[in-house]
């Protein structure tokens, strides 16, 4: 797990969208360490919505379901990703995913991870993805991510795998200026 400052992870991420969801992260987090969900505008992060996914923590228990997910994160996973639960969405990957879940929260941090984080049966899925706690309520159980990616081939559903291993920025939300 690698860390660096906020104007490393700027460096670091490729895609100006995910770069503008940060960017609006941290102007919505004003002098609190995280924002609020409610002052997230999704239209300043309006070419991104197709991308975007939104995660939180069931209460009581250590699971994770989806709220939201844009239609291309629908169309990657070939399946109803909204109302779904991490386990039983990715199976193979439910326990790396959770943990990284529980990282973005508990300390709160910034998850950044670019590389082959999908698959499609033998081909590779590149993917980007951006993942920022956000509070509802003052409390810390919510996640708001988004995850670009590169079509393997003729756009359409696949039922993408996520493949784990791949190794994530963390970014502590206490080492942003």
């Amino acid at each position: 797990m690698r860390h660096r400052g906020a104007r490393g992870i700027f460096a670091g991420i490729t895609d100006p969208r995910l770069r503008a969801l940060l960017s609006h992260w941290l102007e919505a987090r004003g002098d609190q360490a995280v924002p609020e969900r409610r002052h997230i505008d999704p239209t300043r992060v309006a070419p991104l919505l197709a991308y975007m996914w939104i995660c939180g923590k069931v209460p009581g228990t250590d699971r994770f379901r989806f709220r939201l997910a844009g239609d291309e994160i629908r169309t990657l996973i070939g399946k109803p990703v909204a109302g779904a639960y991490i386990d039983e969405l990715f199976p193979n990957a439910a326990d790396d995913l959770v943990a990284a879940l529980e990282t973005v929260l508990r300390t709160p941090a910034i998850h950044y991870v670019n590389g082959p984080l999908y698959r499609d049966g033998a081909r590779r899925i590149q993917a980007e993805r951006l993942a920022l706690p956000v509070s509802e309520q003052g409390a810390l159980s919510t996640v708001l991510g988004a995850t670009i990616f590169s079509w393997p081939h003729k756009r359409g559903a696949v039922g993408a795998e996520i493949r784990v291993g791949v190794e994530p920025t963390i970014i502590p939300v206490s080492q942003l200026s």
